[in-house]
């Protein structure tokens, strides 16, 4: 009875000695993370909005001084307006010099319609004949804002390195922009009770255009999530503008032959900044995808715009006469993006499955 009783914890022993080497034996579970640590290539695309302010106001360009002479020096000394200056520019009789409005106790004669057939019996009776003075300058100071908004598509190239949930790196992008803003504005005519000079009614064209706009940032992320990765960024933004104001007398946008007498250009790229954020996904080991909102801020800009006809001075004699345009646009750009990630350094840390 003995022997078998010792025969039987022997073998429950050396059971429980088995079992306790196979578990010995087992290796940890080990699940290897996602490193957001490298540099990656991708593609954008998306939609671009602007606001614009626009404001204007008339000048004089010195050396020239208060233009409200007994003879305007518009034209050339002793030069008339002929009847083709008049059907271009939408003024009085041949005889008459060209200008902005009427001088107190001054009318519009009836050879003004006879002259320019596009004239209607109320435009001919505040037909431009002379210059304002300078005091009544301060009547046709004005501003506005328009909103305009298209798409977007470019790429961009980027560097990163991951510390624990913190990552830091930087950016540089570059798309296209096929946002344009084109805005008439009409203005009655005004009279200056000082002088007594009216303005005549004119219409205004602004046009304000992003070709194309660049950013360098920086980004700070952080990535609780192991493959999703949060970010704000910020830093540098290149843009290339082209802007133009006309302005034309005694006409309407609802006119066909919006012929300006005044106009001037601005074409320039201009350097501003840009904050924003978004996320990121990796939805594979080498693939991202992400999400993003950009303000883009490149300040504002000033241009003139001379008295002019299909781009030359009238008669080939300027008075010094001008419209300064003051413009400041504000871009708001919301996209996606796919990305392909070289992963440069290992995995934060292993994480060990116990059992």
């Amino acid at each position: 009875m003995k022997r078998i009783l010792l025969a039987s914890v022997a073998a429950l022993g050396l059971a429980g000695t088995a079992s306790a080497a196979d578990l010995a034996v087992q290796a940890p579970a080990v699940v290897p993370l996602f490193t957001w640590t490298g540099c990656y290539l991708g593609i954008n695309g998306g939609w671009i909005g602007s606001n614009s302010d626009y404001s204007t106001s008339r000048q004089i360009v010195a050396p020239y001084g208060d233009p409200n002479s007994a003879t305007p020096v518009l034209l050339s000394q002793g030069s008339v307006a002929t009847a083709t200056a008049n059907q271009v520019n939408s003024v009085v009789a041949a005889g008459n010099t060209v200008g902005d409005g009427l001088r107190a106790g001054q009318t519009a004669t009836a050879s003004a319609i006879s002259t320019n057939p596009a004239l209607s019996a109320g435009q001919a009776a505040a037909a431009a004949i002379g210059p304002a003075p300078l005091s009544a300058y301060s009547l046709v100071n004005n501003s506005f804002s328009s909103d305009a908004s298209s798409g977007t598509a470019g790429g961009q190239f980027g560097c990163q390195y991951q510390w624990g949930w913190f990552v830091l790196g930087g950016e540089w992008d570059l798309a296209w922009s096929g946002l344009k803003d084109d805005s008439y504005v009409s203005y009655p005519a005004l009279t200056d009770p000082a002088t007594g000079f009216t303005w005549a009614p004119r219409t205004q064209l602004f046009h304000n255009q992003l070709d194309w706009f660049s950013t360098a940032r920086v980004r700070l992320g952080a990535a609780w999530w192991d493959r999703v990765l949060l970010y704000v960024t910020g830093g540098v933004a290149l843009g290339a503008h082209d802007s133009y104001t006309q302005i034309a007398f005694n006409l309407n946008n609802a006119n066909p032959n919006f012929v300006p007498q005044y106009y001037g250009a601005y074409r320039e790229k201009r350097i501003g900044w840009t904050v924003g954020g978004g996320f990121e996904w990796a939805f594979a080991q080498n693939w991202t995808a992400k999400a993003e909102f950009l303000y883009l801020d490149f300040g504002s800009f000033d241009y003139l715009s001379p008295r002019t006809t299909f781009g030359g001075t009238l008669g080939g004699v300027t008075d010094g006469r001008v419209w300064n345009t003051s413009v400041e646009s504000k871009e708001y750009v919301a996209r996606v993006g796919i990305n392909y990630l070289f992963h440069l350094g290992p995995a934060v840390g292993p994480v060990v499955a116990r059992y």
